[in-house]
């Protein structure tokens, strides 16, 4: 009967030695309480987990953030250790490290971090440096960027114009920052144009400058409106000429203005006003038919012209100087018919 009682109560004792478990274990080593990190900057957070009943390789480690898991269930390496990329938003940050062993027993250990909030990327420009350019001419595209938090080439780089969105520029970046690319493409007008870099944080930061792309050469335009092609002037009359001038790119006034005859040359080489309007009166030309020829002549050495043609008469005398000369010419014809009648 004793035997029997203490056979069942140790069966029984042994029963509950095997059902019993301890929990696993968790350690992080990196980052430390109260670190202070960059927003937005990858870092590889490690720890250490145990268990004192199981095997390392049945127990599943993760990692989580601010309530968030960053590292899903995954076994610890051999000696026990785990590590999980990831990085900070803009708030401080509770780190988690959660171990489950195969009989679901599980442990944490967490950490709070400080984040410290971090800049985008800092862009300067150093071409295109000039004001002006002729529409269809090859730029040079080039500045320097660099990140507090990444290197350079790890940036997303390019140009933006306000008038043709981003540029399809062939960019060149270099492990110093540089960056460099050529195009020819800009519309014609102002444009301001950035130069953009974007960190793998999706922060961006850009600089800017303004240039003119001027259109295609073309000639000025020319209209004479006075005199009228086929005036007839006596010589003494003031003849008035007047005309209207424009260009694409030379202001009206800074237009190179030329009059000539062909009777007489050169006689005027007043510029417009400033709204490419001329208007003058010119004495002493020579009598007798003038083509005059207006030339103008812009800022890219182009130049257009417009003729008319006038012609100046000068009078030989009143009404009874005609009947004169009529009488003369009646003497004259008499004295040759008596001529020929000797």
């Amino acid at each position: 009967m004793f035997m029997a009682v203490f056979v069942w109560a140790t069966g029984c004792q042994e029963s509950t030695l095997k059902e019993f478990n301890e929990d696993p274990t968790a350690e992080i080593y990196s980052p430390k309480v109260d670190q202070e990190l960059k927003e937005g900057v990858y870092f590889l957070a490690s720890g250490r987990v145990s268990d004192r009943d199981d095997p390392i390789d049945l127990l599943l480690a993760t990692w989580i953030l601010n309530g968030e898991t960053r590292c899903a269930e995954s076994t610890p390496m051999a000696d026990g250790r785990t590590e999980c990329g990831m990085s900070l938003g803009s708030e401080n940050a509770e780190i988690l490290l959660y171990v489950k062993d195969p009989n679901e027993a599980s442990y944490q250990a967490s950490v709070q971090v400080i984040s410290i909030p971090a800049s985008g990327p800092t862009v300067i420009i150093s071409e295109p440096s000039e004001a002006q350019y002729a529409f269809g001419q090859k730029l040079t595209f080039e500045g320097i960027v660099s990140d507090g938090e990444d290197v350079s080439t790890a940036l997303r780089v390019w140009w933006w114009s306000d008038l043709d969105d981003e540029l399809d520029i062939d960019l060149a970046l270099d492990d110093d920052g540089s960056v460099t690319g050529y195009y020819d493409g800009l519309s014609v007008g102002t444009h301001v144009l950035r130069l953009w870099a974007e960190d793998t944080s999706g922060r961006a930061n850009s600089s800017e400058i303004i240039v003119d792309i001027l259109p295609e050469p073309e000639p000025p335009e020319v209209a004479i409106s006075a005199p009228v092609d086929g005036t007839e002037l006596p010589c003494d009359a003031p003849v008035l000429f007047a005309a209207t001038l424009a260009d694409t790119v030379t202001p009206p006034d800074e237009l190179q203005v030329e009059w000539s005859s062909s009777l007489d040359g050169v006689f005027n080489t007043a510029p417009s006003d400033s709204l490419g309007d001329i208007g003058f009166s010119q004495l002493g030309l020579s009598e007798g038919s003038h083509e005059i020829t207006l030339s103008v002549t812009d800022s890219d050495e182009m130049t257009n012209t417009e003729r008319v043609s006038i012609t100046l008469f000068c009078a030989t005398g009143s009404d009874d100087t005609g009947e004169v000369e009529e009488e003369e010419s009646g003497e004259s014809g008499d004295s040759g018919a008596t001529e020929e009648a000797d």
